[in-house]
C-alpha cells in the first residue's frame, strides 16, 4: 500500500493538483460529490480496467504499468477522493510503463507521476518550467 506522510497529503490537498479556476468552488455538497464521482469515475473506469488487463494497454513499444504501479495509483486517487481532493483533468499511462494524474489550470500544471520503477512523485510545471518536485 502507498504510504503518504501528513506533509505529502497535504501537498496533495493545496497544491499537487493545481487550484480550481476563479469561478469553482471545492467546498459545499455539490462539490463534495462532484469531487468523489470523478475521483470513482477514474478508479472504476481507468484504473481497474487497467488492472484487470494491463496488456490491454500494450502498443508498438509502449509498456503497459504493472499491477503493483496500478494499485499504488487506486490508492493515492482513493484518499484523494476520500479528502475531496479536486480531480485530475487526464489520467494517462507512461510509455515506460508508468501512469500520471494532471491536473491545469491557466500556465500552471500539476502530475503525480506513478513511475514505472515504484517511485511516485509530484511535479508542479509553470509553462514548461518544472518549479516544484516532491517524492510521495
Amino acid at each position: 500500500m502507498l504510504t503518504v506522510k501528513a506533509r505529502s497529503a497535504a501537498a496533495l490537498a493545496d497544491a499537487v493538483v493545481v487550484p480550481m479556476e476563479s469561478g469553482s468552488t471545492s467546498v459545499g455538497q455539490e462539490a463534495d460529490h462532484s469531487n468523489r464521482d470523478a475521483w470513482q469515475t477514474i478508479i472504476d473506469r481507468d484504473l481497474i480496467e487497467w488492472g484487470r488487463d494491463p496488456c490491454q494497454l500494450t502498443d508498438d513499444g509502449v509498456e503497459p504499468p504493472t499491477r503493483e504501479i496500478i494499485k499504488r495509483a487506486i490508492d493515492l486517487a482513493t484518499m484523494c477522493r476520500d479528502l475531496n481532493v479536486a480531480p485530475p483533468g487526464c489520467v494517462h499511462r507512461d510509455p515506460n510503463g508508468g501512469i500520471a494524474f494532471k491536473r491545469q489550470a491557466g500556465d500552471e500544471t500539476g502530475i503525480i507521476y506513478f513511475w514505472d520503477d515504484g517511485t511516485v512523485e509530484w511535479q508542479k510545471f509553470h509553462g514548461t518550467r518544472l518549479v516544484e518536485r516532491q517524492p510521495l
